[in-house]
């Protein structure tokens, strides 16, 4: 632990004895949870019984360290668009090889979530893909897509500044905000507008003459489609005087964004700690913290790690009190699949998520994102969400039916763990489900199924 965090700490008024005592079964699995998916028991007994603040720090260096970076696949490398002089048969055979691209792309990053061995950073990447939103409905060019989502995975715990800079040169941001047609004369205010309301500052924080500057400094970002690199169109650009934030100067982008976070410091940091208060703690922010961290954020120039460090060793992560968090659909079927080892990543699963579970990878529903939180939860995605949970039943009983099961198998070592230990891990916080025998014996294999059932298809399985 820094010296920094300790003084923040003690500031508060904590002890650091509070974070010395080992961490109980039903706190790595909170931990577990909240950092990537719902954990596995192998999961939650590497690192039960260690401090808080060890257990900590290694989740957060996993994070800086995430394993599966690269792809191998057509949607990892730009295809060129057609010509004008392009046939039909052409067109449409182009279209079909971008459908295949989109969906191995999807396969890939769910795949990527169901074997990693750092899921806090597909976890960060996926609140990043929330965050800076953009749609391959719209970018329609997958490696740029898959590009986006390497630059949200490496720099998930790095420099805000930075990734913000990063973020606006992203091909995949260009195409998706209309920065492409942000020209000398006559600037889109897309970009800019959502620069300050989504990204950085929130809504009632910036005027409209702040949006209409921004947009004339951000004029001649664009990409080349050929190389799906960014590019900077120097006879596009507004080169003239711009006044932001009461400041006036010759700005282009990169001083725009540079200006947000000297002139609106306070404000860029409650506006993200509050995005991550409601992701990682909870539907009802504690304004006093929220400024804590904030003022933490600040005093480490926008550097991640510390504030993430901060947010999960504040009592309030780890109060019992806090409302649960309803899981997403990607918690929910990586989780479940994590669990169990079924490791599926087809299409009908990939259709499923992107219809009535309503979370596409790749395709937010609008620049605002998924809303997340209990709009995870409708009478439309309720019966889904019981009818995915059924279809892992049925998936687990499959192999409870297998004729033969080696000594070794992921179903013998499931077996081994009694109906008190499982109950722990799906449903830490109670649950309703009929009351099944809890004792110390472990599953006979003609009960197992429906126990299983029972647990992941009670309601509180679906949070967290």
């Amino acid at each position: 632990m820094t010296y920094r965090l300790i003084t923040y700490l003690l500031l508060a008024g904590f002890s650091q004895s509070v974070f010395a005592v080992g961490l109980s079964f039903s706190e790595t699995q909170h931990l577990l949870t909240r950092t990537g998916f719902t954990p596995s028991f192998f999961e939650v007994t590497a690192i039960q019984g260690q401090k808080k603040t060890d257990a900590v720090q290694a989740i957060l260096d996993s994070a800086q360290h995430p394993d599966g970076l690269q792809a191998d696949g057509a949607f990892t490398e730009i295809t060129k668009p057609l010509g004008r002089s392009a046939t039909q048969s052409e067109r449409d055979m182009y279209r079909q090889m971008q459908r295949e691209s989109v969906l191995a792309m999807q396969q890939w990053w769910l795949g990527q979530m169901l074997t990693t061995q750092t899921p806090f950073a597909e976890q960060l990447t996926l609140f990043w893909h929330n965050h800076f939103v953009s749609s391959i409905q719209k970018v329609k060019y997958p490696a740029l897509m898959y590009q986006q989502n390497q630059l949200y995975r490496s720099q998930a715990l790095g420099n805000y500044r930075q990734l913000v800079h990063d973020m606006a040169k992203s091909p995949a941001m260009i195409l998706y905000l209309d920065n492409q047609t942000n020209k000398k004369g006559q600037p889109n205010e897309n970009f800019a507008r959502e620069l300050f309301e989504l990204f950085t500052l929130g809504e009632g924080h910036y005027t409209e003459s702040d949006v209409k500057a921004a947009a004339r400094a951000f004029t001649g970002w664009q990409l080349d489609r050929n190389s799906g690199a960014f590019s900077f169109n120097k006879r596009q650009h507004d080169s003239g005087l711009k006044t932001l934030f009461g400041q006036t100067g010759n700005y282009d982008g990169e001083a725009v964004i540079d200006l947000i976070f000297t002139e609106k410091p306070e404000q860029v940091a409650v506006h993200l700690v509050s995005k991550w208060w409601l992701y990682f703690i909870s539907t009802e922010p504690d304004v006093d913290e929220v400024n804590r961290l904030a003022q933490i954020f600040i005093n480490a120039d926008f550097e991640l790690r510390p504030l993430m460090e901060a947010l999960l060793l504040s009592p309030h992560f780890w109060s019992s009190n806090q409302p649960l968090l309803v899981k997403s659909p990607v918690d929910l079927v990586v989780g479940t699949q994590r669990i169990f080892g079924l490791n599926i990543t087809d299409k009908g699963l990939l259709r499923q998520m992107g219809g009535p579970l309503e979370q596409q990878l790749f395709s937010p529903p609008n620049v605002k994102g998924w809303p997340g939180g209990n709009a995870w939860i409708s009478s439309t995605t309720l019966l889904a969400r019981a009818q995915l949970m059924g279809q892992t039943t049925r998936a687990i009983a499959g192999m409870a039916g297998a004729s033969q099961q080696p000594k070794d198998s992921l179903y013998s070592s499931i077996l081994a763990h009694p109906l008190a230990e499982w109950r722990g891990l799906l449903l830490p916080h109670g649950g309703i489900v009929a009351e099944v025998d809890a004792g110390t014996q472990p599953f006979l294999a003609s009960d197992y199924p429906n126990a299983i059932s029972a647990l992941i298809e009670d309601p509180l399985y679906q949070l967290k």
